[in-house]
């Protein structure tokens, strides 16, 4: 049997006993109970993600210096490996999040970077298919990788801006002192950080 043949049945068999353990082997987490068994698939395909990638930064950076076609195939290979686990943890999250807080998406900064990076990351697989041209391809390709990678951090500055900017916000809003409703019931009014709403509690 060839080497790439064991290898494969052997990753294969791996991802299934794992697989096979994460359901039905592991014991229920006491305040999720089975809804946390997510976990098992999201956190390592983000991880995945996160190699891969930096994979194909190094495959990337290293054709645009010498031009060699392997570095190239790993490049594109690490981001084909990469967009396939963004999309699990894109996939698993909103299973996740649905038993956790209720609701299957929210726009909030981190999600909707994340989004719109994995949009890049399609856009450069779609982009090789275009062009026909071998050397062209690998090298307008590696330039257009480092511009999907160069978002990440302007995602994380995107991140951090709108999170301080919602508590900026929370802080301006916040009501000094206590107001009384039209029945005389003295009520307080606490801000939401992030969504700027108010909650009426009464004392």
């Amino acid at each position: 049997m060839k080497r790439p043949v064991l290898s494969t049945l052997v990753v294969t068999l791996l991802i299934c006993l794992s697989g096979y353990a994460a359901l039905f082997v592991a014991p229920d987490e006491r305040t999720m109970h089975a809804a946390q068994r997510i976990f098992y698939f999201h956190v390592p395909s983000w991880i995945a993600m996160f190699v891969a990638f930096l994979i194909a930064v190094i495959g990337n950076i290293a054709y645009l210096t010498t031009r060699s076609p392997k570095w190239d195939w790993l490049g594109v290979a690490g981001a084909e490996v990469g967009v396939a686990c963004c999309t699990i943890g894109l996939i698993t999250g909103p299973l996740w999040g649905k038993p956790a807080w209720g609701i299957w998406w929210t726009w909030d900064p981190r999600l909707t970077t994340t989004f719109i990076l994995w949009l890049l990351y399609i856009s450069y697989l779609l982009l090789r298919g275009m062009i026909e041209d071998s050397d062209r391809c690998a090298r307008m390709s590696a330039v257009f990788w480092g511009f999907c990678v160069y978002g990440r951090p302007i995602g994380l500055y995107v991140e951090s801006f709108m999170a301080d900017s919602a508590s900026r916000s929370c802080l301006l809003r916040r009501p000094q002192g206590r107001s009384r409703s039209e029945d005389g019931e003295s009520v307080a009014f606490v801000c939401d950080c992030g969504t700027g709403s108010r909650h009426r509690s009464p004392s």
